[in-house]
């Protein structure tokens, strides 16, 4: 099994109502975390294979002008490479912002959420926000993760992941609310989701374009309507966790109109924003096997 297709995340309780599931979910390896989600950071920004061949084709062509003028050590594509790492992802916190509001710590989140819809549900993610921004220092914009189920049917399901990480003692944490109201503003307006489903046919892997295109297709045509479920994701610490973060999604379970599939991500970490830093550092090697 490829290292990356191992589950960061293990399944701790599964509270099943009715159609809705509640999940709490903590690392499967809690003291090598930083060291385990450090390469699927770095993969989500950066393939090194591709740039490492774009880097060697071009260096060749610029031998043709000037063979000796343009010889390239390896030590000199090495250090291309991790400048190249080093640009595309976000720059580190140096204060003039709030912590929580840190681009590092908000998209190590998305990743985690990314990871557990794959791993530990089974869904395909299609596409990424974050590979497909165009400015790596800036937040990423619309639904935080997109991903679909049941691809071999006639009616693919949608699953659409509002995510968010959270420090606050409070239980439920301020934010649960606000990932309702997302996601049914998402689900409720039809331009809104229009712009969703085109967004994942142009961004999404070659092998998923074509079901992404029939989705789009099919709502533009207004011949389908997607199976939705929500599941929003929270990242918490081990100290600020309790049942009750699922708050309104379990409260008001069967006000909502879709399936709810609710996962509670709890790191062994005093500060979410402190792990995200060490995550990011680490992510930043090159650590070429």
């Amino acid at each position: 099994m490829n290292a990356n297709n191992a589950a960061v995340f293990v399944i701790c309780s599964d509270d099943v109502q009715d159609k809705h599931r509640f999940v709490t979910l903590s690392p499967a390896d809690p003291a090598e975390l930083v060291k385990t989600l450090a390469p699927r950071i770095r993969q989500a920004y950066f393939d090194i294979d591709a740039a490492e061949q774009r880097l060697r084709r071009a260096a060749a062509e610029l031998t043709r002008f000037n063979s000796e003028a343009f010889q390239i050590t390896e030590s000199e594509i090495e250090r291309a490479l991790e400048e190249e790492l080093d640009a595309v992802l976000p720059a580190e916190w140096k204060g003039g912002r709030p912590r929580q509001t840190d681009t590092q710590r908000s998209e190590l989140a998305e990743i985690i959420a990314a990871e557990i819809l794959r791993l530990n549900f089974g869904s395909l993610v299609p596409a990424s926000r974050i590979a497909a921004k165009e400015i790596p220092d800036q937040q990423t914009r619309g639904v935080d993760v997109l991903a679909i189920e049941d691809i071999s049917t006639d009616s693919p399901t949608l699953i659409i992941a509002e995510v968010k990480g959270s420090c606050e003692a409070k239980t439920p944490p301020a934010v649960v609310a606000d990932m309702a109201k997302k996601l049914k503003e998402v689900a409720s307006e039809r331009r809104t989701m229009l712009q969703e489903l085109i967004w994942l046919r142009d961004h999404c892997d070659d092998e998923y374009l074509e079901v992404c295109t029939r989705m789009c297709a099919r709502y533009q045509l207004r011949k389908y309507e997607p199976n939705i479920v929500f599941a929003p994701v929270l990242v918490r610490t081990r100290e600020t966790s309790d049942f009750g973060d699922f708050g309104i999604f379990y409260k008001q379970r069967d006000k909502f109109p879709y399936t709810v599939r609710f996962a509670s991500a709890i790191l062994d970490v005093e500060d979410l924003f402190t792990f995200a830093v060490a995550v990011y550092k680490e992510a930043r090697r090159l650590n070429r096997p």
